[in-house]
């Protein structure tokens, strides 16, 4: 998977972060937001699914749900995770019926 500065300039982000947001956001900014230089210049946290949007990346997500101690799957990860779960509820159903057949028939 190529990262999100591989496929989009600074200039494509920033029209993209400002399209979402509805504020004018320029390449400037985003490279005063990055530049060890520019200490005083803190990126805005109320930009961050908008940054993330326009990269295509979960980078501030994961690291969100990393220090939440839990993770996030995207896309077929999901789906393939909510597949097992339904899978591991059927065979939580199948064993509950199974003992409740053998109650009902050890009472006759």
């Amino acid at each position: 998977m190529r990262s999100a500065t591989q496929t989009r300039t600074g200039t494509h982000v920033a029209a993209e972060m400002s399209r979402l947001t509805g504020r004018e956001i320029s390449k400037y900014m985003l490279d005063a937001y990055t530049a060890e230089s520019r200490a005083d210049h803190n990126f805005p946290f109320r930009y961050a699914a908008a940054f993330e949007q326009a990269t295509g990346s979960y980078c501030l997500t994961n690291l969100l749900a990393r220090y939440r101690g839990c993770s996030v799957l995207v896309g077929d990860e999901a789906v393939l995770a909510e597949f097992g779960r339904i899978e591991k509820m059927e065979a939580d159903l199948k064993k509950q019926k199974v003992a409740l057949k053998r109650y009902l028939e050890a009472r006759k």
